[in-house]
C-alpha cells in the first residue's frame, strides 16, 4: 500500500509515493543525537555519529561523489575521526553513506581510508569524483570509480612550495560492482603514473568517440591549488593507472573575456539536463562547484568553448567563496557520459560540503537536482522531489493569505516550535500589480520572534521591478549570501575573487513568485522560482523561542499571496542497512522519458 505526499514544486504540483510502512528513522542514532543536541541539524547529512552524553560527530568537509547504482543512492566526502591531524599532516577519508529514498541514510564503512602501510594512502584521500566510465575499465563492470587525490598534503617528492593540494592520483574501484551497496572499495596498487605534468583534483572520466582512450580532465602541476584552467589527459590503460597529458587547455574562451578559470574540487564536467537546440550542451564547474560554466563540447576536437563569461551560480551563500563559514562549498555532481544501465536514476544530482562551526556541525548541503531553465536562460537547483517523503504532518496545504497590504506582518499559524524543522512553500502573486508599478521590501521571516520579524535569523526578501517590453519583471532578492537584508557581504562572507554573485533574476508573464525555505534548526536552505537563486545558511544560532514565520511587506504596493503550504519534516537517517529500491522515482521516468525523446 503508498500513499501520495504532495507538494508545491516551483510552479506545480508534484507527487511520489511514500511507503505506508516508513524506514524506523526514530530509532537511528543520528536521529537521537539530533533530537539532544540542539544546533544539529535532522535531515541533513553529517559525518559518522558516537552517541554518547554528548554524542560525538567525525569531522567532514568537501563533497566529492554522489550517484545511484543497482537501486542504491551514495554519497561520498572527506571526512575523519580524531586525530584528524599527524605532526600537522591532514589525515582524510572519503566516508560514504548509502539510501534508498535519497533522504533517510546509513553510514556504512569509508570507501577510501587512510593505510600507514600503503605509501601511497598514508595520509588518506582528498579531492576528485565518482564516474562511469563505461564498459572495459578493469574492476568497474560498467559502473562507478573514484579518482582521488592521495596524500594530498605532504610535499614528499615535491621541492618547490605549493599553495595546497599535491599533484597525485589513484584510482579506486568496487570489490564487488555486483553489489547495490559497495561497501568495499579496492585502491592502488599504487599512485597514477604521469607522463608529462601531474595534476591535483581528478575530475570526470569519459570514454572518447574520438579513439580507443578515456578522457579525464584535472588541474595540472603548474597551477597550484587554484589552478587556471582544466586539462584534459588521457589514457589506453584499462586499469586507468597510467595518464598522459593531452591538451593543457581543454577550455575556449570567449575572445576578450575576461573569465578566471579556477581549477579545483575535481571537474564536474556534464551534459547540460533539458538543454535546448542551439544552445550550450555541456556544463564544467567554476569555483569549488557553486557555479558552473555553460558551453559546447565538441567530441571531434574534445574541446570546450564556453558561451560567455557568465557564471551560472548553484548556490550564493558566502558570496561563491571557497571556504565561506557557514555556506556551500566543495561540490560534487552524479551523472557521466556513459549509457547509464536500463532503469537506472539519470538526473543530475548535487550535493556540497556546508560548513559549520564550534556549536553546528560540518554537513553536507540538501540533495539537488539540476536542470536548464530554458525560459530564464539559466541553470537552476532544486530539492529532490523525495524531501516530501520526511513530510510528518501537513500545518498548511495551499493556503490564501489573501492580500499582503504595506506595513504588515502576518504570522503563519504554525504550532510553537514547528519552524524548527519545516518544509515550506510561499507564493506571491503580482498580476494584480500595474505594469509600471514596482514592489519592495516584501518577503519571508524564519526562526523569528513571535511578535514580528526583527531578531529573525533568515530572510528571503524582494524587490520587483516594473514590467519591462518582453513582459518580464526583474525580481532582486536580498536575505542572500548570509547576510541581512539591506547589508552588503562583510567578513567571514567575502565574494569571491571580490565579485559577488548576481542576486537578480527574472519574473516570466504568469508566473508566481515562488520562495520554498527549508528549515532543519540551525541550517536553512532557500530557493526562489524553482532555484534561479538559492542558498544556504548554518549559523549555529538555533533558538527554540524564535521558530515563527512572518509574511510581511514594508513597501508600498499591497501583493497577494495565494498560496502557502508547511509541513514538518522528520529526521533524515534510517536505522539499519536499507535494501536496493529497484523501482525507478517518478522524476527518474520522466527523466528517461525525455532523453528517449531527444534520442
Amino acid at each position: 500500500m503508498w500513499t501520495a505526499a504532495v507538494f508545491l514544486v516551483g510552479n506545480h504540483l508534484a507527487a511520489l509515493p511514500r511507503p505506508s510502512a516508513p524506514i524506523s528513522e526514530n530509532l537511528a542514532p543520528e536521529c537521537a543525537a539530533a533530537q539532544s543536541q540542539l544546533q544539529w541539524p535532522q535531515f541533513h547529512v553529517l559525518n559518522r555519529v558516537t552517541p554518547g552524553n554528548p554524542p560525538k560527530v567525525d569531522h567532514l568537509n568537501d563533497a566529492n561523489a554522489i550517484f545511484e547504482w543497482k537501486g542504491m543512492y551514495h554519497v561520498m566526502n572527506q571526512g575523519a575521526p580524531p586525530p584528524t591531524h599527524v605532526n600537522s599532516t591532514p589525515m582524510v577519508n572519503w566516508t560514504h553513506a548509502v539510501s534508498s529514498d535519497l533522504v533517510h541514510w546509513y553510514r556504512v564503512q569509508d570507501a577510501v581510508s587512510n593505510d600507514p602501510s600503503k605509501p601511497w594512502v598514508r595520509f588518506g584521500a582528498c579531492d576528485g569524483t565518482a564516474s562511469f566510465p563505461g564498459p572495459g575499465v578493469r574492476g568497474a563492470d560498467g559502473g562507478p570509480l573514484i579518482l582521488f587525490g592521495p596524500d594530498c598534503a605532504d610535499p614528499t617528492g615535491f621541492p618547490h612550495e605549493q599553495l595546497g593540494d599535491y599533484p597525485r592520483a589513484a584510482v579506486a574501484v568496487p570489490a564487488d560492482p555486483s553489489s547495490p551497496h559497495l561497501l568495499d572499495w579496492v585502491v592502488g596498487p599504487s599512485n597514477v603514473s604521469f607522463d608529462g605534468e601531474p595534476c591535483s583534483f581528478p575530475g570526470k572520466v569519459w570514454r572518447s568517440t574520438r579513439g580507443n582512450y578515456w578522457n579525464m580532465l584535472c588541474s595540472p602541476h603548474w597551477t597550484g591549488n587554484w589552478g587556471s584552467s582544466w586539462s584534459r589527459y588521457t589514457s589506453t590503460d584499462p586499469t586507468l593507472q597510467n595518464w598522459s597529458l593531452a591538451d593543457p587547455q581543454f577550455i575556449v574562451v570567449p575572445q576578450g573575456s575576461t573569465v578566471h578559470l579556477d581549477a579545483a574540487a575535481g571537474a564536474l564536467f556534464n551534459p547540460i539536463p533539458n538543454a535546448v537546440p542551439g544552445g550550450p550542451t555541456h556544463m564544467l564547474n567554476g569555483v569549488t562547484g557553486q557555479a558552473f560554466w555553460l558551453g559546447t563540447y565538441n567530441a571531434s576536437t574534445e574541446k570546450f568553448v564556453i558561451h560567455n563569461d557568465t557564471l551560472h551560480w548553484i548556490d550564493l551563500s558566502g558570496g561563491g567563496g571557497g571556504f565561506s563559514a557557514g555556506a556551500a562549498h566543495w561540490a560534487a555532481t552524479s551523472n557521466s557520459f556513459a549509457t547509464r544501465p536500463k532503469g537506472s536514476d539519470n538526473r543530475l544530482f548535487w550535493v556540497a560540503w556546508l560548513s559549520g562551526n564550534a556549536q553546528v556541525p560540518n554537513s553536507l548541503t540538501l540533495v539537488r537536482t539540476l536542470n536548464y531553465d530554458a525560459a530564464a536562460g539559466q541553470l537552476v537547483s532544486y530539492p529532490v522531489e523525495e524531501y516530501t517523503r520526511l513530510h510528518t504532518v501537513s500545518y498548511l496545504v495551499n493556503h490564501s493569505m489573501g492580500s499582503l497590504l504595506p506595513g504588515s506582518v502576518n504570522t503563519l499559524p504554525l504550532p510553537p516550535t514547528a519552524g524548527a524543522a519545516l518544509d515550506l512553500e510561499v507564493a506571491f502573486d503580482m498580476s494584480n500589480l500595474p505594469p509600471t508599478a514596482t514592489a519592495a521590501k516584501f518577503g519571508v521571516a524564519v526562526r523569528a520572534p513571535r511578535d514580528g520579524i526583527a531578531g529573525a535569523a533568515n530572510f528571503a526578501e524582494f524587490s520587483v521591478s516594473a514590467t519591462q517590453t518582453n513582459g518580464r519583471r526583474m525580481v532582486a532578492v536580498d536575505g542572500v549570501m548570509n547576510r541581512m537584508p539591506g547589508k552588503g557581504p562583510t567578513p567571514p562572507y567575502p565574494c569571491h575573487r571580490n565579485v559577488c554573485p548576481p542576486n537578480i533574476t527574472t519574473l516570466l508573464p504568469t508566473e508566481r513568485l515562488t520562495v520554498r525555505v527549508l528549515i532543519d534548526k540551525p541550517t536553512v536552505e532557500i530557493f526562489v522560482l524553482g532555484g534561479r537563486i538559492a542558498w544556504v545558511m548554518n549559523d549555529g544560532h538555533f533558538d527554540p523561542n524564535q521558530t515563527s514565520v512572518h509574511l510581511y511587506n514594508s513597501g508600498s504596493h499591497a501583493v497577494s499571496v495565494p498560496l502557502v503550504s508547511a509541513f514538518g519534516m522528520g529526521c533524515g537517517w534510517a536505522n539499519a542497512l536499507p535494501s536496493a529500491d529497484t523501482r525507478l522515482a517518478p522524476a527518474a521516468v520522466e527523466q528517461k522519458a525525455r532523453n528517449t525523446e531527444k534520442n
